[in-house]
């Protein structure tokens, strides 16, 4: 839609993309937002958030940085924890994570190439000593269920170029490490391997002058 109305990439705020493909972070331009949140769906959260985008920091030299903020870990690709990529058990993340730590993008535009880079991390941690006996636990301890609050820390990256003058093409790559230890007198739990991953992939085609193709 937005090609066919002829508008550059530059000038298209495409905020809510940049989670599942970040070199999209580099046309977002400057904006602050902030999220009053919901407690539609559990775990009982208001999921408040802040955030920015900003281009201009040393005259846009050094790219675009992101800066997001929230009450809770947001689902893998999505901007926060009630949306879903699909319907039904494809879109679900089962992540309630609710001690989100930060949330850090940065991206740059080289010419038709933009790039982009990611990482976020939340982390929740208890450590108790009583009668010299120590338990720990570590992962999101206001949450019933440690395997559905584990510890998470994000790396991705995103591509987008121009294949040629009527074709845009970007990817985005997000790996997260989610992990959580339970170890009380008696009783140990964990889990040092569980992983996450996101891989997607779009395209841009004007077919016609007034006919796109994504």
């Amino acid at each position: 839609r937005v090609e066919g109305m002829a508008i550059q990439g530059d000038f298209i705020k495409d905020w809510s993309g940049i989670f599942t493909y970040t070199s999209s972070v580099a046309n977002v331009g400057n904006l602050v937002y902030a999220e009053l949140g919901n407690v539609s769906s559990p775990p009982v959260t208001f999921d408040r958030s802040v955030g920015a985008v900003v281009g201009n920091l040393w005259e846009g030299r050094l790219g675009t940085w992101a800066v997001h903020l929230r009450e809770q870990t947001a689902n893998l690709g999505q901007g926060d924890a009630g949306s879903n990529a699909a319907s039904g058990s494809f879109g679900t993340d089962p992540n309630t994570h609710t001690s989100e730590s930060f949330d850090v993008m940065w991206g740059k535009k080289f010419g038709t190439t933009s790039f982009g880079l990611r990482v976020n991390r939340s982390s929740g941690r208890v450590l108790q000593e009583i009668g010299g006996v120590t338990s720990k636990l570590e992962a999101d301890f206001t949450q019933p269920d440690p395997n559905r609050a584990r510890n998470v820390l994000g790396l991705g990256a995103g591509l987008g170029f121009e294949m040629n003058p009527t074709t845009n093409v970007e990817f985005g790559l997000l790996y997260q490490s989610r992990s959580w230890l339970l170890d009380v007198p008696g009783l140990r739990g964990e889990e040092d391997g569980g992983s996450a991953y996101l891989l997607a992939a779009r395209a841009m085609w004007q077919w016609q002058p007034n006919i796109m193709v994504v």
